[in-house]
């Protein structure tokens, strides 16, 4: 497979040294390699896909209905950006949350080593600003992705110290509900609105039209990470016991989720004391199973998953006036916030 990220020669105008070619070899086994087998892994790979339908949302074309050729470019530049972070956080995650297992595959920092892992992790939250830099766009629109990269490397930053230092157990039953909500704006949903921010200034939209894109990708991320952690509940036959364990991990640890979220906003607290109580037992699921049947958990959170996902298109349509072009990329976030909440079951 060849590597997304500069090797050899490639890299030296970076490098700036007497010697470059003497560090390839090194660099590309000690950074790109580990990066490589990241990104070489089966995921969801969807942010090109949102990219694209915010590009054509942006407000400033009618016609044609399909992206140019440039504009395709553009776009695909832009999903690499929001993958580099996104995979650089899960690295940083998987040290901090000691996980084994990513995408069916040892995690980086036991593969390779936790320094080695960690390095390669926050140099894919740099890289990215060279790939900006190398769209050699106006000055004007180069500083405004800049401003919204690091306004969501920010924000995604606090959600993380939220995830990692307050257990959802050691929280009043009244602040569960906000932290959790807290939790998923700021990193699942800052992220994708991040991705439709980024789009809509490649495209040149309006401040106005960037300000609404921005809101519903915000709010489009949070719902799906909604139904993610709904998915997660579910034990599928197929799964090895290293899937088994990661599915829970989050409970384990007692991370924000939407699944806390619910519970302690949609049932009494008597029945959070229960869940709090059936987590406490995981891996061991024979306690948490018919509380979730008992329950209908998985259904009441998907329920209401749904209606915050529809709340949000709604508000999106009554936003802004849509032309033939955006009314066709609307139909596809309908269609890929569908197909994404069935593939979490």
């Amino acid at each position: 497979m060849m590597s997304k990220f500069p090797v050899g020669s490639q890299i030296d105008h970076i490098l700036r040294l007497t010697q470059p070619d003497e560090m390839h070899d090194l660099l590309e086994k000690t950074l790109i390699q580990p990066i490589d087998d990241l990104y070489g892994r089966p995921g969801k790979k969807i942010r090109n896909q949102i990219v694209e339908m915010s590009f054509l949302l942006a407000g400033t074309n009618d016609f044609p209905m399909e992206l140019s050729e440039r504009e395709k470019e553009l776009c695909n530049t832009c999903g690499e950006v929001l993958e580099a972070l996104h995979s650089g956080s899960l690295v940083v995650d998987d040290i901090q949350d000691g996980s084994k297992v990513r995408r069916g595959e040892p995690t980086l920092h036991l593969r390779y080593g936790l320094p080695v892992a960690l390095n390669a992790g926050n140099w894919l939250y740099f890289w990215p600003m060279k790939k900006i830099r190398d769209l050699n766009l106006p000055l004007e629109q180069e500083l405004l992705m800049y401003r919204l990269c690091h306004d969501t490397l920010l924000r995604a930053h606090f959600g993380q110290a939220i995830d990692v230092g307050v257990p959802m157990d050691s929280l009043p039953y009244d602040r569960v509900y906000s932290v959790c909500m807290a939790s998923l704006e700021l990193k699942s949903g800052a992220l994708v609105g991040l991705a439709m921010g980024l789009a809509a200034v490649l495209a040149g939209a309006s401040p106005e039209r960037l300000k609404i894109l921005e809101k519903f990708g915000h709010e489009f991320g949070v719902a799906l990470q909604m139904f993610d952690d709904i998915g997660n509940l579910k034990f599928k036959p197929s799964e090895s016991i290293n899937d088994y364990s990661k599915k829970y991990e989050d409970l384990l640890l007692k991370r924000p989720s939407w699944i806390w979220a619910v519970v302690s906003k949609y049932y009494p607290e008597k029945i959070f004391k229960e869940f709090s109580h059936a987590v406490d037992h995981l891996p061991d699921d024979s306690f948490l199973n018919p509380f979730m049947e008992l329950y209908e958990l998985k259904e009441v959170a998907k329920k209401h998953a749904w209606e915050f996902l529809s709340k949000a298109i709604q508000q999106l349509e009554l936003s802004i006036t849509l032309n033939s072009r955006e009314k066709m990329a609307l139909a596809q976030i309908k269609q890929l916030g569908e197909r994404l909440s069935q593939a979490y079951e």
